[in-house]
């Protein structure tokens, strides 16, 4: 076939055509790219302010507890009459002196990370940790820092910077002290140092556990901007690295990017108001995006096919329109027989492309029509289906149950029967009642355990159940027939293929303004895919599952709105519980979703 020169129709369309697309192509390979390049680093970033924040509330944590011991302390009556009272025998103040070791021995044991809790009087008493160590007589307390603080403090708590504790005969170890004065009750003046330690190995283990990237790391400056714990400390000791500790304290945002021989760093920085310190997070910013490369050359790979894709089309419709007009005509008539466009054609001279114009026109007002009557009955449909969801019985358990009913009264066993088929007359009526949409609570109950009833007779020795409903939610209202489907998802999906016995339990209550409901059962379980799919419709079983979970899903969160609905959990040989949130609703009010 002669190719196209670029004075006829179609090569001057087609050139057109393809220069636009390759500006349209170029254009949305860098927008894409920087877009998805600046929002993944956003999120990095946004990710990293969290993690910082978390690291600074759970020091926050720790040093909130160390305030509640020092509080603690410091207002018990024993530590009291122990450093101050001049009215005790010695045998009093040594049991004192026991009691209190023991209590500062059980704060010691219940959190590692605590490493003593001491006090010192003015008056030379004293009580160090739990009484089971000696104290250093070379440890010169008086002149650490720490201690100078404290003793020029009004009361307040002090939280020291790291230090290394030799208090302790024979131990040196690194620690965070908060310290703080404690009042005489008799002479109403300071005359007395509590001071707990820390383990400084707590804040390292914390900071440790945070991954920024390869090479990222976290460090935190003290009140005084001095550096209280640093990975990388010997190196900083040693003047072998350095910080931005300057632009970090006169920084006002949450982060900073900083560059540090070449290569950008982000420095996120979180500042505690209750201890002062600041914690800082340094990231490298070709870590944030760590698939930068990838992303640019999918989008590279997005472009050149849609650079093809496009030659190609352009080629193929510019050929198309230049045709002679009658195959034109030809091909819009296969169109019209079942190849639709979402644009119409306008109005045209009396000719071949008139009649093609005027055949596409009847052709999508047929369409439009066809799909407005389709609309019209997929909405019908759906509204049949809703009420059919109500009066749907498993007709295998109906069967089932009425075989059941059969061999029973074959075999004389009339109590069986009655209270079987008095089970299963309530079940109907319930599922068959078209008027109600809401029940109450105990109703759903009711109809609940009439079902297990059954299926417990038929089964025998299969299973058991257990039903607990809190009275204060018994008349609260819940859309009609939710329970039932789950409680038959546990038995045929869970404990019928159990060897020994299962057993599946029912638990309601309130809890603030929500009515909860977990159905639990000793079942099989299921796997993480399982859980994953549990609420999507091609995954329902039909034939065993009833309503199946989709449904009563979508029948909740229909009526009440998505935020309610159905929790599951799950793994596989421990059983399945299934959560159902809705709001507490009694009988008489309205409920209007938000």
């Amino acid at each position: 076939m002669k190719h196209p020169g670029i004075h006829t129709i179609r090569g001057a369309l087609l050139l057109t055509s393809v220069m636009l697309v390759v500006i349209l192509a170029v254009t949305f390979f860098l927008f894409s790219f920087h877009y998805t390049e600046e929002n993944a680093q956003k999120n990095a970033i946004d990710y990293t302010v969290q993690l910082i924040d978390q690291v600074n509330n759970d020091i926050d944590s720790y040093i909130s507890y160390l305030e509640n011991i020092s509080q603690l302390v410091s207002n018990n009556r024993d530590v009291q009459d122990y450093l101050f009272s001049e009215n005790l025998s010695q045998d009093q103040r040594q049991e004192l002196y026991q009691k209190i070791t023991e209590q500062f021995g059980t704060m010691m044991n219940i959190r590692e990370d605590l490493y003593s809790v001491s006090v010192v009087a003015d008056n030379g008493r004293s009580i160090i940790g739990d009484g089971k160590k000696k104290e250093n007589r070379y440890s010169n307390m008086e002149k650490a820092e720490w201690y100078r603080e404290a003793m020029e403090s009004s009361g307040e708590s002090v939280l020291s910077s790291s230090h290394v504790q030799n208090l302790i005969s024979g131990t040196y170890r690194w620690v965070v002290t908060l310290s703080r004065r404690i009042e005489n009750p008799y002479s109403g003046k300071l005359e007395a140092l509590l001071f707990a330690d820390l383990n400084y190995e707590a804040i390292n283990d914390l900071c440790e556990r945070i991954s920024l990237g390869d090479r990222g790391y976290v460090f935190i400056l003290d009140h005084q901007g001095r550096i209280l714990y640093h990975p990388q400390q010997q190196l900083l000791y040693s003047g072998i690295k350095t910080e931005h500790v300057s632009e970090v304290l006169d920084g006002s945002d949450q982060y900073i990017q900083i560059s540090d021989q070449g290569e950008e760093k982000l420095y996120t920085i979180s500042r505690s108001r209750k201890t002062g310190w600041t914690t800082v997070g340094v990231s490298y910013m070709k870590e944030l995006v760590k698939n930068r490369e990838e992303i640019k050359k999918t989008y590279g790979a997005v472009t050149v096919l849609l650079l093809l894709g496009a030659v190609l089309v352009i080629s193929v419709m510019s050929k198309r329109i230049t045709e002679p007009l009658e195959e034109l005509k030809e091909a819009m008539q296969q169109i019209e027989s079942g190849q639709l466009s979402k644009v119409n054609l306008q109005e045209m001279p009396d000719n071949e492309i008139g009649a093609l114009s005027q055949s596409f026109n009847s052709m999508t007002d047929q369409i439009r029509q066809l799909m407005a009557e389709n609309v019209e009955e997929q909405r019908q449909k759906r509204h049949s289906e809703q009420r059919a969801l109500q009066a749907q019985i498993n007709p295998h358990f109906l069967y089932n149950t009425l075989d059941s009913i059969i061999w029973m009264a074959e075999s004389g066993k009339n109590e069986q029967v009655v209270t079987m088929t008095a089970s299963l007359a309530r079940m109907m009526r319930s599922t068959l009642n078209q008027q109600q949409e809401l029940v109450t609570v105990d109703q759903e109950m009711t109809h609940v355990r009439s079902y297990l009833t059954i299926q417990q007779m038929r089964y025998q020795d299969k299973l058991e159940f257990d039903i607990q409903i809190d009275p204060e939610i018994k008349n609260a209202l819940i859309v009609k027939l939710v329970v039932q489907p789950l409680v038959e998802n546990g038995i045929y999906h869970g404990i019928k293929y159990k060897e020994n016995k299962g057993w599946l339990k029912i638990r309601g209550w309130r809890q603030d303004q929500n009515v909860m409901i977990t159905i639990t059962d000793s079942g099989q379980g299921m796997d993480e895919e399982t859980l994953k799919n549990i609420f999507k419709k091609h995954k329902v079983n039909y034939r065993n599952n009833g309503v199946g979970v989709y449904n009563v899903q979508a029948r909740l969160q229909l009526y009440y709105g998505e935020e309610y609905g159905l929790h599951y959990e799950s793994s596989p040989g421990k059983g399945t519980c299934v959560t159902i949130v809705i709001p507490y609703i009694q009988e008489g009010q309205t409920y209007e979703k938000t």
